[in-house]
């Protein structure tokens, strides 16, 4: 039998480089939950791609958030010495299977966002009796672990970063670099992409808006918007509004690579208004640079890629102006070729499967 039982909430596609990596150790079996509450549309992975995928577990959403996933309570009784598990503390079936672990030499290790910085009073508590209860804990970045290590041992808290499918990217990078002379354009005309799905809380009125102050100062930008959503046509409408159908182009939903990859390596730059999330890493991956909002506590955990001056930039809600002003500072000063080695560092050092994977190794014994 496996040694190590990883339970997902669910099989994002998103995730398949770190399924793929820890597949191929062959010591670990996978669980997924079926489904996520709506709005969160989630693609899945192919479950033929993991030899070690075992079922999928049917998430039971009590109340809200509240849930349970189905059968993860038996799983505690099959012979594994280890169980990741990526939850929250408003996973019921994760509260029962730490609470069973005391009675035995079982170990449960949580993959988490960890801390945000915004909790109220009672949420505080609930969750430092969550994280205390579980054997170790794995958070996105390092604010997570300077929060949590306030009210947890520092020796407990691992940071894992995120990823996306590197394998399959580096590859795309790799094509498109020997191809550089194919993305030279004019040096007045610069480029700017963001890529997720078009909601209200990505707040990208904010960057139509900027890109109308911009062209205003008499500086060539286009936009491409690429990803669907319900906020679309409300978009497209601001747009015509400002009379900006020329600058702005909303491109649906892409999911080939080799052209989102080819996308953001001819961009000089990615805006994400609202939390910036996964967008960060797939932009830098390519060498792109990210500008997103400063307001840390509602930031995705990515955001901690973005360094200021090396990899992008960020703006405060704040002050009037304060994001087209970055954009124009942005594309205007960085050197293009030292910033997209920065960002290809950033990946290759931190956000990537195999970082995820030694981590994760020197963490648990696997």
């Amino acid at each position: 039998m496996k040694r190590n039982c990883f339970i997902f909430n669910i099989g994002g596609h998103y995730r398949k480089g770190i399924f793929q990596e820890l597949d191929k150790d062959n010591n670990s079996d996978f669980y997924f939950g079926n489904k996520l509450k709506n709005p969160q549309n989630v693609k899945k992975i192919n479950y033929s791609l993991l030899k070690n995928f075992k079922s999928e577990l049917e998430n039971k959403y009590i109340f809200n958030k509240i849930y349970y996933q189905k059968n993860v309570v038996r799983l505690f009784f099959k012979p594994y010495k280890n169980y990741i598990i990526f939850s929250e503390y408003f996973n019921i079936s994760t509260w029962l299977i730490i609470l069973m672990s005391k009675f035995s030499r079982k170990k449960i290790f949580i993959w988490t966002h960890g801390w945000y910085g915004n909790e109220n009073f009672i949420k505080k508590i609930v969750k430092v009796i969550f994280f205390k209860l579980s054997d170790g804990i794995f958070v996105f970045g390092p604010r997570a672990k300077q929060y949590l290590s306030k009210y947890i041992k520092e020796d407990k808290i691992y940071i894992i970063y995120n990823s996306l499918d590197y394998c399959k990217q580096i590859k795309v990078r790799n094509k498109l670099i020997n191809n550089h002379l194919k993305f030279i354009k004019e040096p007045k005309n610069y480029n700017l992409i963001f890529v997720g799905r078009l909601m209200k809380r990505k707040k990208l009125h904010l960057l139509i808006k900027s890109i109308n102050e911009i062209i205003n100062q008499g500086i060539e930008v286009k936009l491409n918007l690429v990803g669907a959503g319900e906020d679309r046509a409300r978009l497209e409408s601001l747009t015509k509004k400002l009379n900006l159908n020329r600058y702005v182009k909303f491109l649906g939903e892409e999911y080939d690579e080799n052209k989102l990859g080819e996308l953001f390596f001819s961009s000089d730059l990615c805006i994400s208004p609202g939390s910036v999330g996964l967008t960060a890493i797939h932009s830098m991956m390519y060498g792109t640079p990210v500008i997103s909002h400063s307001d840390f506590k509602n930031q995705a955990p990515e955001y901690e890629a973005i360094v200021k001056n090396l990899t992008g930039d960020f703006f405060d809600f704040e002050i009037k102006n304060d994001l087209s002003n970055k954009i124009i500072n942005w594309i205007q000063n960085q050197n293009r070729q030292t910033t997209r080695l920065h960002c290809f560092e950033m990946i290759d050092t931190y956000y990537n499967p195999s970082n995820q994977l030694k981590i994760l190794k020197e963490s648990i014994k696997f």
